[in-house]
C-alpha cells in the first residue's frame, strides 16, 4: 500500500506579519475592496454606510477562514473606527469628529 504526503491545510493568506495589510490584499477580496471603499470615501464618491457595509464584510469573511491574525485586527479596527464616525444609534461615548475620522482613514491608506 503506498502512502501519501498529507498536505497542510489550506490558508487565504499565509504571510509574514510583517508585511503590510496592502500586501495581503491579493488573496481576500474583501480587503481590495475596503481599501477601495476607503479611497472612495475620501474622494466623497462613498458614503460612510457603504464603506461601513464593506468593513463589516470583511470582518465577517475572516471569522470564517484562517485568515492572518493582522488582516482580523484591521478589519476589526476599521469596523469599530467607521462605527465610531457613523454613530448610527447614537450610542457611541466617543464619537468621531469628520475631520478625525478623515485623517485617521487616510493614515490608514496610506500605509
Amino acid at each position: 500500500m503506498q502512502k501519501h504526503a498529507q498536505k497542510p491545510p489550506s490558508k487565504i493568506c499565509s504571510v509574514n506579519p510583517a508585511l503590510s495589510v496592502k500586501a495581503m490584499t491579493p488573496q481576500i477580496p474583501e480587503v481590495k475592496e475596503m481599501l477601495e471603499a476607503g479611497r472612495r470615501y475620501l474622494a466623497g464618491s462613498c458614503s460612510i454606510q457603504e464603506l461601513n457595509g464593506y468593513a463589516s464584510q470583511l470582518a465577517t469573511v475572516v471569522r470564517f477562514f484562517e485568515a492572518h491574525p493582522k488582516i482580523k485586527e484591521t478589519a476589526d479596527e476599521w469596523a469599530t473606527m467607521i462605527y465610531r464616525r457613523w454613530n448610527e444609534w447614537n450610542d457611541v461615548k466617543e464619537p468621531l469628529s469628520a475631520e478625525d475620522f478623515r485623517t485617521w482613514l487616510k493614515d490608514q491608506l496610506l500605509n
